[in-house]
């Protein structure tokens, strides 16, 4: 497997972390922030719902229409951006989730097992 997930713990909890795995093995701890995939960093969806994103790391608005799409992964089209690469969702200043801005589409990363079912619109 070529997959690397990396994962972002506080150091004010690494001493707690392996007291706790001397006794008690986990699978998971820790946030994670992405999975390395041919050499390249694919953010994780709790990323970006977290805390710990820079100001600086873009974000797209989406209407009320364009967020239902989002979630639903369904095709989003946004006029007129300026970005390219990796882009926070957001609706109302809420992150939903990671979309990959290409030059000529974009590419919906919200988690399969979580998007919307029922029609909503």
């Amino acid at each position: 497997m070529d997959d690397e997930t990396l994962r972002i713990l506080p150091d004010t909890h690494k001493r707690n972390a392996d007291f706790i795995n001397a006794v008690l093995p986990y699978k998971q701890i820790g946030l994670e922030a992405g999975k390395f995939r041919k050499g390249k960093l694919t953010p994780a969806h709790p990323l970006a719902l977290s805390h710990l994103l820079a100001n600086s790391v873009p974000r797209q608005e989406l209407s009320y229409e364009d967020a239902i799409r989002y979630l639903r992964k369904d095709d989003v089209t946004i006029e007129n951006t300026q970005h390219t690469g990796w882009v926070i969702m957001t609706y109302q200043d809420i992150a939903l989730g990671w979309a990959k801005f290409l030059p000529n589409r974009i590419n919906n990363y919200y988690p399969t097992e979580m998007r919307l079912r029922k029609e909503i619109l």
